[in-house]
Order: structure tokens, then sequence, then C-alpha cells
């Protein structure tokens, strides 16, 4: 896609492709928000510019990088600080989604996204307030299709990080919670094929091996004779924060305080190593436990959910 792309420019603001040369610029500017650019932070210090299923855009407003739009598969990310002028990463997105025939959403099937800090998404998407008078009117040019809003649905979450080990509880001795390995991955397997919540797929179980052998993803578990009970795990790992998902456990030991202690163990873990821990969630439940451990609530998620 990258190659295809003609940059738009907006007065003394243009957006390009960028390289391997830019990202001590990119860095730079993404870990003033470590923690609502995790995913940019992650993809790029694991995959690069240079992967076939990645790309990544910069906003120059004076020469001067100010913002980052990057594409992981089907999915697309907005950094923070957001754009100056939305309505280059908004032409982007709908270039990329046009070029899918209708009905299909994405590569494989899948749905195109695009995610980040509510305002910067609801940015992104636009407004039926934003029509142009020319796209009213039925003219068809570049800057008329930047600023038609994107269709589709918005979801928003609480968004929380923890960077202080201060309010996490001691492991309890009456458990044993334990970083997993690659051949724990068959009994995490089964863990999560019995959680009604998760949808696990083919390829789920070498995946997991995969990014637990590269370091990508730690995994705490929690062990009730031969089977794993409770687990928690983090996704997006860079060397300055992570993400956790996968906060689960088997219904027949719920409510004993295991998913506390996975999630415990695992923020512990990597809060030595001085990364800050994130999360969305839009279980209140699930929020009241993540302010017990010390989570606070910073922004709001937003998932934009193309329709094609």
């Amino acid at each position: 896609m990258s190659d295809e792309y003609e940059a738009p420019r907006y007065g003394n603001t243009d957006v390009r492709v960028l390289s391997m040369d830019d990202l001590p610029a990119v860095f730079d500017l993404l870990t003033s928000h470590p923690d609502l650019n995790l995913f940019i932070l992650g993809d790029l210090e694991n995959y690069g510019t240079e992967q076939p299923f990645q790309d990544v855009w910069g906003e120059f407003t004076d020469g001067i990088l100010t913002s980052v739009l990057l594409r992981y598969h089907d999915s697309f990310v907005v950094s923070q600080p957001g754009p100056i002028r939305p309505e280059a990463f908004r032409q982007i997105i709908a270039e990329y989604s046009a070029a899918f025939p209708p009905g299909l959403t994405g590569s494989g099937g899948r749905h195109i996204v695009a995610s980040g800090s509510e305002p910067v998404i609801r940015s992104i998407a636009g407004s039926a307030a934003e029509i142009p008078q020319s796209a009213a009117e039925g003219r068809d040019d570049p800057e008329s299709r930047s600023r038609m809003p994107l269709a589709g649905t918005l979801r928003t979450m609480h968004f929380a990080r923890i960077d202080s080990p201060e309010k996490l509880p001691a492991t309890s001795e009456d458990r044993t919670v334990r970083i997993a390995g690659v051949e724990d991955v068959p009994r995490l397997m089964k863990l999560y094929e019995s959680i009604d919540e998760f949808v696990t797929h083919e390829t789920q179980a070498d995946e997991l091996r995969s990014s637990i052998r590269a370091g990508h993803r730690t995994v705490a578990i929690v062990e009730a004779g031969e089977d794993i009970v409770s687990t928690a795990s983090t996704a997006a790992e860079n060397s300055r924060s992570a993400m956790i998902v996968g906060v689960a456990t088997h219904p027949a030991y719920r409510y004993r305080g295991h998913a506390r202690a996975c999630l415990s163990h695992l923020c512990r873990e990597l809060l030595e190593q001085n990364r800050i821990l994130c999360l969305f969630y839009d279980n209140l439940d699930a929020g009241r436990l993540y302010r017990q451990i010390g989570f606070r609530e910073t922004d709001r998620w937003a998932i934009f959910s193309l329709e094609h």
C-alpha cells in the first residue's frame, strides 16, 4: 500500500511514509505517552518499517514530526498526540478500506479497525457536520474524499495504567503463581476453551508459543493439580510498556482470588523491569479489581470498526 499512496499536503502540514531512518524521531515523540502509544511502540520495536503487513506514516508540520499512524495487518493505530489535520489519516484509512471488494472487510476477512485515544479516534472518524459542500453536490475529488466521515461503529472503553507496585497485594501462600513457558501452552488453551467469553482459533496455540518464545508476551498462571485454572498475560510488550490482556479463571475456580493473584504477580514482574502496564475495560466489576491493585484511569480508549 505504501508504494502506491500519494501523501497529501495541507498547508504547512504534510504526511509521508516513514522508514527505519525516521524511528529515532518517532520514538522521541511517542515516549511522551508510552501508555497510549504502546501498540505502535511494540510493533515498531518488534517489526520495524519494512514488513509487508505493516506500514507507518508520519504527520509533519513545518518539518517537525507531530503524529504517527501505523497499520498492522488490518488494524490502524493513531498516536497520542493525535494529528493536527486528521483528514490525511482519514484518507489513508478510507483508501485502504476501499481497496477491498464490497462485502470483504479486510485481508482474510478481518474487520478493518482504527484505535487510539477516544478524542483522537473521533477526530479521525469525522462527523456529518464536516461533509464539504463539494461532496454534498456530488463532486468527487481528493479533498472532498478526505473530509468525508468514515462509516462504521465506535466502541469506547476505560483506559487505565499502573506504574508502581505500591498497592499490589503480597503473594498468598495458599497458591502458587508462576510465569508460564511454551510447555504450558496446551493447558493454557484448555483453559481458554473453557471460558465462554474467549474465542479461540486454530492457529492460536502456535501464535502463543511464538510470542512467549520471542519475549513478546508474558503469561502468569495459577495451577490446581494438573490444570491451569487462572491466568493473566501481556500483549504489545515493548521496552517501556505493555498491555494486560487475557485475565481469566476457570468457572469452577472463580471467587477465590486467583485472578487477583495472577494479575498482581504479572504486574510485579514487569514493574520491576521499569515498564508501565496498561489495560482497557468496560466491565465495572473488572474495573473495581483493577483499581484495588493500583490501576488508575487516565483516558478513554476507542475502537472504530469500519463498515464496507
